[in-house]
């Protein structure tokens, strides 16, 4: 299940209306996004005879012969700069603005991709030479290490950071000089004052370092968060066989377990999930599974909780941060909204959970036993769809869009009325006001972009 957090952007957005963007000669679209603001977008084209190749705002780049994998593929905030893994000869290596760059054996680690700078002018990215691995920072790689943690910039785009391993130590590695040394180092992040946030472990004692400050320490800390304007933050540490929340260096209660810490937009308050139960080695999977029930906890109050085995995901805060929403379920049988301590009825399974951004409304997409989805909203019920596979609110929350999927064809739906077919569509873009919503997709072998009056 995913949920969105919803704020406003300022962007000129397009006048609704359908309009084509991009007609291939031969080649098929098989992938494809667009920018908060729909004026700016890129997809991957496949022809036979020619393989795949990147496409910005209509402008084609090389082809290669294998797949160029969607999920590593960025651009910089103003789509200036464009970076994407490549497969070559049995190896793997970044183009950027159509350059190739050195090859290697494996570029970026599981679930990362190349990073740009906030101002869009450096390109970081981890690889794999084999043997060692290197952060490459602007085309020039790093020395070696037995392990890398992936870089991460500062705000103002000047600093660049990461965590290596060599010879059973860590290393802090800054601008491309070793700041620091620890048995261990993880989740190294910049504050927006350039002052750098990490977790470092020696002699298996656990601290948080902001800057100049470090935590008491403990024998684990992890779920490490920040709020957006970096004065706030929280994390999850373990004394003994107990867990509990540290919020602001303010120390919570403790249970056996306590995981999905969630601050509220102005980091304030703190929302998790917290366990009572036992912790049992899975010697097939390699992994400690706690085995257990759980409650939700607000600043160290407890609200609702669930049977055993059943989770709390999904936490969202109203935007006046006087609400709290989250889901309790087990996946394959039955998951049910709570909004504060109050239960909605229970279905097969949500998969979203939206907020409106001024206003106390909430909506969901949920299905049932047979696979069909519907989206909620206070009373009202939308569809059943085949698939829901984005959700957003008006502002006020009066008005419910998704991203629908009937019959094998994509649609908007707004307040239950379904729009233009596509074949495929994007993640649905939302102007300022929240008043129009767009997306775009493909209709007829073209590339198109639909925006829509919300109102």
């Amino acid at each position: 299940m995913t949920t969105i957090f919803l704020s406003f952007m300022i962007c000129v957005f397009p006048e609704v209306g359908i309009q084509v963007l991009y007609e291939p000669d031969h080649e098929q679209l098989y992938t494809f996004d667009v920018s908060s603001d729909l004026q700016h977008w890129w997809a991957i084209g496949y022809q036979p005879g020619y393989g795949y190749r990147m496409i910005v705002d209509g402008k084609s780049y090389d082809w290669f012969e294998e797949e160029i994998d969607k999920f590593r593929v960025i651009l910089s905030n103003d789509y200036d700069q464009v970076a994407f893994v490549a497969p070559y000869n049995g190896r793997e290596m970044v183009v950027w603005n159509n350059v190739a760059q050195n090859e290697y054996d494996q570029v970026c680690g599981e679930y990362e991709m190349p990073l740009f700078s906030p101002d869009g002018q450096h390109l970081a990215y981890s690889a794999f030479d084999g043997e060692q691995w290197v952060v490459v920072h602007d085309g020039k790689a790093s020395p070696g290490f037995e392990g890398i943690q992936a870089p991460t910039f500062s705000n103002d785009s000047k600093h660049w950071a990461f965590a290596g391993k060599k010879a059973e130590r860590w290393s802090l590695v800054l601008d491309g000089k070793v700041k620091a040394e620890h048995d261990y180092i993880e989740a190294v992040r910049f504050l927006p004052d350039g002052s750098l946030h990490y977790v470092c472990a020696d002699d298996d004692r656990w601290i948080l370092v902001r800057g100049s400050k470090k935590s008491p320490s403990y024998e684990e800390i992890s779920e490490t968060t920040v709020s957006k304007d970096g004065k706030h933050y929280a994390y999850a540490c373990r004394t003994g066989e107990k867990w509990r929340a540290v919020h602001d260096g303010k120390e919570g209660t403790e249970y056996d377990n306590v995981k999905n810490l969630t601050l509220t937009p102005s980091g304030g308050h703190i929302a998790y999930a917290a366990g009572k139960g036992s912790w049992t080695y899975d010697g097939y999977f390699q992994y400690y599974r706690f085995d257990g029930s759980y409650t939700m906890v607000l600043d160290r109050r407890e609200l609702l909780g669930g049977p055993e085995d059943y989770d709390i995901e999904n936490i969202t805060f109203s935007p006046d941060e006087a609400q709290i929403a989250y889901t309790i379920g087990k996946i394959g049988e039955q998951e049910y909204l709570v909004v504060d301590t109050t239960a909605y009825p229970a279905f097969h399974g949500i998969t979203r959970l939206v907020g409106a951004t001024a206003a106390n409304r909430l909506a969901y997409s949920v299905y049932d036993e047979d696979d069909r989805h519907s989206v909620i909203a206070g009373d009202q019920r939308f569809g059943p769809y085949d698939y829901v596979d984005d959700l957003g609110l008006s502002a006020d929350g009066s008005h419910v869009v998704a991203a629908v999927q009937e019959d094998g064809k994509w649609y908007v739906m707004i307040d239950g009325k379904l729009q233009d077919p596509f074949d495929r569509i994007s993640w649905l873009r939302w102007a300022a006001d929240r008043r129009s919503v767009g997306a775009i997709g493909v209709r007829d072998k073209a590339l198109c972009r639909a925006v829509y009056a919300v109102q």
